[in-house]
């Protein structure tokens, strides 16, 4: 009688894929070294995959595609969105802050396969990679940045394209320093730097303005908070 196959073979020829890749890249990593790690056999492999590469491609089509919608969300939010006042303001520019914030939480939890993709692959065959997601995300940025204009939120004397290329490169530069971090930094900190670079070079002046009155708002508002908290722990334990 045939031995029944395995249910989860493919995902735990993935999942050795993935740490086989991320030692060793696409180059050097062996059907061998998968099939040691899965505790499958070649047989098993081939059964799912014609070859190593097209498990890679599968594994790689998983993380960008998901990464890629992540950033189609987070434009399609912001498209929609016309902050009119100054309260909207606030919370428009912290919602935009909290997607970028998921986005790089996401990038850091899958920063071995991200490092590949942003590496073109680890092999030459996917050079085009990096290269592709880019240029979606330097388009995504232009749209946003055009959207803002309309909205009033950003200056008009700018050249679109060059701050759209300028800033793109710089998150793909962020991107690429958090993969190689040892340990998770606060990517919160890290998103509201660069979302305050950003935004003290495009933002509209009366814009910023209402920005420093919510932040001092919130850190009032925090400090207040931090007071209450403590002087509640100082009656608990005095």
């Amino acid at each position: 009688m045939p031995r029944p196959s395995d249910p989860h073979a493919r995902a735990r020829l993935l999942d050795a894929a993935r740490a086989v890749f991320s030692d060793r890249g696409l180059d050097r990593a062996k059907v061998e070294d998968i099939t040691t790690r899965a505790q499958l056999s070649k047989g098993a492999f081939y059964l799912h995959f014609e070859s190593k590469e097209e498990a890679f491609r599968e594994l790689l089509a998983g993380v960008v595609s998901h990464l890629e919608r992540m950033l189609d969300e987070s434009s399609s939010e912001q498209l929609a969105t016309d902050p009119g006042d100054e309260q909207t303001i606030g919370i428009y520019v912290d919602a935009c802050h909290q997607k970028n914030v998921e986005i790089f939480s996401f990038i850091w939890e899958n920063r071995a396969l991200m490092a590949m993709v942003l590496e073109g692959g680890g092999s030459a065959s996917y050079q085009h990679l990096i290269e592709e997601f880019a240029q979606r995300a330097q388009r995504q940025t232009a749209v946003l940045l055009q959207h803002g204009v309309r909205l009033g939120l950003y200056r008009t004397d700018f050249d679109l394209s060059t701050a759209a290329a300028f800033l793109a490169g710089g998150f793909d530069r962020l991107a690429r320093k958090l993969v190689r971090e040892p340990r998770r930094p606060d990517i919160d900190a890290m998103m509201r730097e660069a979302q305050a670079l950003f935004l003290g070079g495009l933002a509209r002046r009366d814009v910023l303005d209402v920005m420093k009155r919510e932040e001092q708002k919130l850190s009032g508002k925090q400090a207040v908070e931090r007071g209450e908290s403590l002087a509640g722990r100082g009656a608990i334990t005095g």
